[in-house]
C-alpha cells in the first residue's frame, strides 16, 4: 500500500471561506478509482511547526498514486484550491 502525505501551511489571514473551499475543493478528490481512503483536514498535532492542514491519500500501489497523481483534475484543484492561499506545501510519499 502507499500513502500520499500532503502538509499545507495556510498563508497568515487568509479567509476561512478560502479554507474550507481548498478543503472541499481536495476532498473532492476522493472520487477516483484509485483511492482506497483519503483524508484532509485541520492539523491538530501538538508538534506542528507551522502546517496548517493535511491530506492523507491511500492507494493499493504506486501506479494507482502516479495514475491519481497525473488525473488533470487533481493537478487543477491544486493549482485552483491550495497553490494561491497556501506559503508552503510538503509531500511525502510512503510505502507500508
Amino acid at each position: 500500500m502507499y500513502q500520499h502525505v500532503v502538509l499545507f501551511e495556510v498563508k497568515k489571514g487568509t479567509p476561512q471561506d478560502n479554507i474550507d473551499e481548498m478543503l472541499k475543493g481536495l476532498r473532492d478528490l476522493a472520487k477516483y478509482p484509485e483511492v482506497m481512503d483519503l483524508a484532509v483536514g485541520i492539523n491538530y498535532s501538538p508538534y506542528n511547526q507551522c502546517h496548517t492542514h493535511g491530506l492523507v491519500l491511500r492507494t493499493k500501489d504506486r501506479l494507482d498514486l502516479q495514475n491519481w497523481e497525473s488525473r488533470p483534475e487533481v493537478q487543477d484543484a491544486l493549482r485552483k484550491y491550495a497553490v494561491p492561499i497556501c506559503e508552503s506545501i510538503c509531500v511525502a510519499d510512503l510505502e507500508s
